[in-house]
């Protein structure tokens, strides 16, 4: 084996949680390794996380790589799904704050008043989630640690679906190490779990968490039965609704609405960033006693700013378009364009799972084939993520497509086809490792 097929194998290999637990009195020298493993990645193109948007005109990208070279190609990364960050209305809602009282808030969460306009997002949103009780923070992740760490205890329980968003978890881990975790959609376990727990603990909290649709397999759960399951053993419901909030169901309410279950749940936790437009996120819960809580109690409301005035405007704007009749006809928009796009993929022999959403996630099998297969996408003229450990299963990778309404049916077609084709070169190379595979890839 030559050297530089080994050096290619070796970037090839392994995954951010073989670097997770480092040990060593040198808090530098002991995470070198890392930056090693890294940079032979990066040296190659597989590294994806590197790339730097240099100009983006809707659906189309320049990026420039970690290699140096530029591309520009369909855009399958952001996440802007009903393109409301270019909406003429957001636009001179954002111009409008500007003008009005400048670039930044000047106080943090819980200094800032909320009759004004952090107030009128927060009623917003309580309305259109029909909970009783909004919290808004800065981001998404930062409301899920403030909820976890505001209302958990480590003593309490935290029963949640191995399908759920990685930073869900992480947030509950922050707060309890009493975790345990189910495979997504199994009912049965769950109830196992829950009927566990209770029967040795009867003094502490039990915490459900699920998310309304899975960012990895674009499937739903059945959010009545869990609600039913939690109540039968004292236990409390927390749903993410970061992945269908805005894009998701007839009115923009996502498997909440689609289910039926608006203001019958206890806690709802998400991100404004998705649709809305902006980076921030919220708590809404049924009781205000949680809502004062969270912003006292978090240690995050007093430690860090609140939204921005122009933030608090834009997302204001956002929601009226999301319930609006044109935030109808744009749901519609990305809805056709997620089945058109997984037609598509289907027809490249790509296999998938879940059901039409922003995002068509591409289960692509071996982090090493997906390593290889999103590099290749890019010389083909489709800018893609790369999901692997900790977002996915160690050893698997998912390509998640995510969509917009300004994606048209030939940046979907050609999408596709660079997957497919992506994924038929990425074999071939591995097949031929053991004489030059790595040539293949030169210059990618």
């Amino acid at each position: 084996m030559s050297m530089a097929t080994g050096f290619f194998q070796q970037a090839l290999r392994g995954n951010l949680r073989d670097f997770r637990t480092v040990e060593g009195p040198d808090l530098i020298q002991r995470v070198e390794p890392f930056l090693e493993w890294q940079g032979r990645r990066r040296a190659l193109a597989l590294w994806p996380f590197a790339r730097r948007s240099v100009d983006s005109s809707g659906p189309l990208v320049e990026v420039g790589l970690s290699t140096g070279g530029r591309i520009r190609a369909v855009d399958f990364v952001t996440e802007d799904h009903l393109a409301l960050t270019r909406h003429p209305k957001t636009l001179a809602a954002a111009q409008e704050a500007i003008a009005q009282v400048g670039l930044r808030c000047a106080s943090s969460t819980l200094g800032s008043h909320h009759d004004g306009a952090a107030g009128r997002l927060e009623a917003a949103l309580a309305d259109f989630l029909k909970m009783d009780h909004v919290l808004t923070f800065r981001c998404g992740w930062t409301a899920t640690f403030a909820a976890f760490k505001a209302i958990l205890r480590p003593q309490d329980h935290v029963v949640v679906d191995s399908g759920t968003d990685p930073a869900l978890v992480d947030s509950a881990r922050c707060a309890t190490l009493r975790i345990s975790l189910h495979r997504r959609g199994d009912k049965d376990a769950m109830r196992r779990i829950l009927a566990r727990i209770r029967a040795k603990d009867t003094s502490n909290a039990i915490l459900v968490v699920t998310e309304s649709l899975s960012d990895a397999t674009s499937d739903a759960v059945d959010l009545r039965a869990l609600r039913e399951a939690a109540r039968e053993y004292g236990a409390f419901l927390l749903v993410g609704v970061t992945n269908d909030l805005g894009c998701g169901g007839e009115d923009g309410t996502g498997q909440l609405g689609v289910q039926e279950l608006l203001g019958d749940v206890d806690f709802v936790v998400g991100s404004l960033a998705k649709v809305f437009a902006v980076n921030g996120g919220f708590v809404a819960a049924r009781s205000p006693a949680i809502r004062e809580y969270v912003r006292c109690f978090s240690g995050v409301d007093s430690r860090s700013m609140a939204m921005s005035p122009i933030e608090i405007a834009v997302a204001l704007s956002s929601l009226s378009v999301v319930r609006s009749p044109e935030g109808r006809l744009l749901r519609e928009r990305l809805r056709s364009n997620a089945i058109a796009l997984r037609a598509a993929l289907a027809a490249c022999g790509i296999g998938l799972q879940g059901q039409p959403s922003a995002v068509v996630p591409v289960v692509i099998g071996t982090e090493e084939i997906a390593r290889l297969t999103t590099t290749i996408c890019h010389r083909l003229g489709a800018v893609v993520d790369l999901a692997e450990y900790p977002a996915a299963s160690r050893g698997q990778a998912i390509i998640p497509l995510r969509l917009t309404v300004e994606h048209q049916r030939g940046h979907l077609e050609q999408g596709a086809q660079a997957v497919g084709r992506a994924v038929v070169e990425s074999l071939a190379i591995l097949a031929r490792l053991g004489t030059d595979g790595h040539k293949l890839v030169a210059g990618v």
